[in-house]
């Protein structure tokens, strides 16, 4: 049986400090890529390989109301979150990746340059992360959010099946 993610895009509105509403359900774009799902949230993919970038924080304590009812009634596994600018600074740069902290109104700093934990010849064998249609979608529109409200105030949330 195969592994599915679901969850949402997240957005902080301008004016507010910590109230995050629910924006986009990414269950029905996001193909499965066990590559990915490894790499970012350490289910399925090359664990082995590297130490995952978001794993194991589970749902935020301020999540989106949709987004918790989300996952109530689905009973998802596995629960995590990742802020906009660390998924972009994952995809985009492979294994070279910096290390965030989370402020106390919920936004998250660079803090300091890390070198996730990976094989040598991992990343040069398959490239820069490729994206699939729908992971691409959700990258275009995870982008415009982060354009119109900032990226501090965009995150994934994200929990799995299998």
């Amino acid at each position: 049986m195969g592994t599915d993610i679901h969850g949402y895009i997240e957005f902080r509105l301008h004016h507010t400090v910590g109230i995050w509403c629910g924006a986009i359900n990414i269950g029905p774009m996001a193909e499965r890529y066990y590559n990915l799902f490894g790499y970012l949230f350490g289910v399925r993919g090359s664990g082995d390989k590297f130490l995952p970038i978001a794993s194991d924080r589970g749902i935020p304590p301020d999540v989106a109301e949709v987004t918790a009812l989300a996952f109530q009634s689905f009973e998802g596994e596995e629960a995590t979150w990742i802020g906009w600018r660390e998924f972009r600074d994952a995809i985009a740069a492979g294994h070279s990746i910096h290390a965030y902290q989370q402020s106390k109104y919920g936004e998250l700093r660079a803090v300091e340059k890390q070198v996730s934990l990976v094989e040598p010849d991992y990343f040069t064998a398959i490239g820069p992360l490729p994206l699939g249609p729908g992971w691409q979608l959700i990258v275009d529109l995870g982008d415009r959010l982060a354009q119109h409200y900032g990226e501090e105030r965009i995150r994934l949330v994200v929990w799995f099946d299998s």
